[in-house]
């Protein structure tokens, strides 16, 4: 007995003992009208045609009005608990218009790693309306739509390796998609429910700083920090809503908040902790403000059309521009002794790991290093253009 709770404690500290952010800042919960619009938004996630046709926008104005409202810089929001979940909030304004976002973020030939590269390895929507299709092309009816458009689906994820421990997993969303407007003004949401525990977690490596989006992925159980390569650790259930408020129709400025939900850790205990979750959701809103608003990001067309040219190319093309990318993530991994030599022998030793990838894993890694290039982040700013057809700037 005393063993176990010492291994229980020593699992404890790793899931839980993050850095918290600088500053003294206290938490408080979101109001309780509030609270009743996020599970009225959360009620369309999996819901019936029947009921998904009463969406009423009136119903979260509490919702809307909070996260446009003005908010003290030491007070961190949370939504409570949800099935065990904690709970995080965040938001913030990105400089550029509702349509343009939701193309980026949304359209089916530009994935979810260009927006989101420090949170998503990659995802892919198994089903759209009950049926393996793309999603609809939400940004082209923003202009001409009058009634809400709802749209349900669910999407595969994989996530990032933490900084902390290391450790990343594999699981399914169902998630539903609202366009509507709210007095004058659109707005887009997407709710998310985790139906079911994910994959079990899976050792991942964070190979320098977390800015320059490198990681590796060993596809080996466990977590990847602190000798803990026997945890079999699960994210056991998550929900989320994001919401893109249009702020003024005639400027480049959209709203962005989002709500989080996350229960994850070990033999069914929970580890995650509030703070936890804003962390993560600081990383998330940092790189995606920062790649959103800037000015090397080509227009949603032309980002299309290169990703779509990037799933194009032969296996040969793609395990040449990885291979690259694979070099120089081992070149550091060797120089700032991240692993033990023999670890990294073995993972790069006769390609082993470039041939560990499948073929999404590779688009989604070539994508990853086409993003790189075109804001100059880490060693690929020095690699050869990849066969696009937007490069990167000189």
């Amino acid at each position: 007995m005393r063993i176990r709770t010492t291994i229980t404690l020593i699992v404890l500290m790793v899931f839980t003992c993050l850095p918290a952010p600088a500053g003294a800042q206290k938490t408080q919960r979101v109001p309780d009208n509030i609270q009743t619009g996020l599970q009225y938004l959360l009620s369309f996630v999996g819901s019936q045609e029947d009921s998904r046709r009463r969406f009423d926008p009136e119903q979260i104005a509490p919702v809307l009005e909070f996260i446009t409202a003005p908010k003290s810089d030491t007070v961190r929001y949370h939504a409570g608990e949800l099935n065990d979940a904690p709970s995080a909030y965040h938001d913030f304004t990105i400089r550029k218009n509702l349509r343009e976002i939701v193309q980026i973020s949304y359209d089916p030939d530009i994935p979810s790693v260009i927006t989101s590269p420090s949170s998503l390895r990659l995802t892919r929507w198994k089903q759209v309306e009950g049926k393996p299709q793309p999603l609809p092309r939400f940004w082209e009816r923003i202009s001409d739509f009058t009634s809400p458009i709802i749209v349900t689906g669910i999407e595969h994820t994989v996530n990032t390796p933490d900084e902390h421990s290391g450790t990343y997993y594999e699981y399914d969303l169902e998630r539903t998609m609202i366009l509507f407007k709210f007095r004058g003004k659109n707005v887009f949401v997407s709710m998310s429910k985790q139906p079911e525990r994910s994959n079990v977690g899976k050792k991942g490596l964070v190979v320098g700083p977390d800015r320059d989006w490198e990681y590796l992925y060993s596809g080996e159980t466990g977590v990847g920090k602190f000798g803990l390569g026997w945890v079999h650790s699960y994210m056991y259930d998550s929900s989320g809503i994001i919401i893109y408020y249009e702020v003024d129709p005639t400027e480049p400025l959209t709203q962005f908040a989002v709500f989080k939900w996350v229960r994850a850790g070990w033999k069914g205990i929970n580890f995650v902790k509030r703070s936890h979750i804003h962390n993560g959701l600081l990383r998330f809103a940092k790189d995606f403000k920062t790649i959103l608003e800037s000015p090397d990001l080509p227009d949603p067309v032309q980002l299309a059309r290169s990703c779509s040219d990037i799933r194009s190319l032969s296996n040969e093309q793609l395990r040449l521009v990885v291979g690259k990318h694979l070099s120089s993530i081992e070149q550091i991994s060797r120089r700032d002794e991240l692993l033990p030599e023999a670890t990294i022998d073995e993972l790069m030793q006769d390609q082993q790991y470039l041939n560990s990838l499948s073929r999404n894993e590779m688009e989604n890694l070539v994508a990853l290093v086409y993003l790189k290039q075109i804001l100059g982040r880490g060693q690929h700013k020095r690699l050869s253009s990849l066969p696009v057809t937007s490069k990167p700037p000189r």
